[in-house]
């Protein structure tokens, strides 16, 4: 198993996260991050794991001090993938997806590539 955590910072730099969620490291997890500036939500194969109140401010803003940081070792600013992750696919939507918008990512039929950033 691994732990997993979704992190958002607020503008005092402090790290909000979910609650660590294990994962089974020999099969593949379709794993959700989602915050929508009030709630960090953590969802494992469709399946909402945690649920975290964000405090403070956040304002989204971007600058060459902010990043965007999927997978590798915790805590760390490196810019290997130490821990032996595989990712398969990645998506950055500009909304948070909600309970039943995630349990949909897979349909055909889904209306998620609206809004799909990258």
């Amino acid at each position: 198993m691994k732990t997993l955590r979704f992190s958002v910072f607020n503008t005092n730099g402090t790290s909000l996260s979910s609650r660590n969620v294990d994962i089974p490291i020999d099969t593949f997890s379709k794993i959700v991050g989602a915050f929508d500036g009030k709630t960090i939500r953590l969802f494992i194969d469709g399946i909402l794991k945690s649920e975290t109140p964000f405090t403070g401010i956040y304002s989204g803003k971007v600058d060459h001090n902010n990043f965007l940081k999927i997978a590798g070792e915790p805590y760390c600013f490196c810019y290997d993938l130490n821990d032996n992750s595989i990712l398969n696919e990645v998506r950055y939507y500009n909304y948070s997806l909600n309970n039943d918008q995630v349990k949909l990512i897979d349909s055909p039929h889904s209306l998620l590539g609206n809004g799909l950033v990258g």
